[in-house]
């Protein structure tokens, strides 16, 4: 299981950042306002909401990566130049997200940040700088799948990546709830997963799906 440590110091985001991690299937190991205050030791990634996140690390995030015993990171920011600045900091895994991120796309970034990968939003939110530092922190190329997912099951995998409730991806799909379950049973069997968040996760190692 995945250990998450989150700092923010909003109550009520951070109350959010609760419920979302743990609904997920996430470990809360510790929380606070400020990231200087937490325990870190077995943490695994670090899920910091704060405009001076940068400050922070500064501070204490070089002394832990000099000990190797830095978590991974997933920022939740506004500033656009995020993903750039996390792609030079030599972590074992980051993410950058924009703070209005559902519930979806934050477990998805959890897991790669924890499996070591890189993520950020696409559709062109992530800064033309970052995109050498995103390729260089994606793991080597995984085993060719033994059954490729069908169109139909990419399209599922894809809704599921951005959160969706298998009721939703029905209506958006125009299909019923009972296939749904059925192509996301299929995409679990086909990416060795044991649940969305790791479906998700696989899926973004192998491309399949943009964080």
């Amino acid at each position: 299981m995945v250990r998450v440590a989150l700092a923010t110091a909003v109550p009520a985001l951070r109350l959010g950042l609760r419920e979302m991690l743990q609904g997920a299937g996430f470990l809360i190991l510790d929380e606070g306002a400020d990231a200087g205050d937490l325990d870190l030791a077995n943490v695994d990634v670090l899920v910091l909401a704060a405009a001076d996140w940068e400050e922070w690390w500064s501070k204490q995030g070089n002394e832990r990566a000099e000990a190797s015993s830095s978590p991974a990171l997933v920022i939740l920011s506004e500033q656009p130049n995020a993903a750039a600045r996390l792609a030079a900091l030599g972590l074992p895994g980051w993410a950058w997200l924009p703070e209005a991120a559902s519930a979806g796309l934050l477990a998805a970034a959890v897991a790669a940040a924890a499996a070591g990968l890189a993520a950020a939003p696409a559709g062109g939110r992530t800064p033309a700088s970052a995109e050498h530092a995103l390729a260089a922190l994606t793991p080597a190329a995984l085993p060719v799948l033994e059954e490729p997912l069908t169109p139909r099951e990419l399209e599922v995998l894809r809704l599921l990546a951005k959160g969706l409730p298998n009721k939703q991806i029905a209506r958006e799909l125009t299909i019923s709830e009972h296939t749904v379950k059925f192509h996301v049973s299929a995409i679990y069997a086909k990416l060795g997963a044991a649940s969305r968040t790791e479906a998700v996760s696989q899926a973004a190692r192998r491309g399949l799906v943009a964080l």
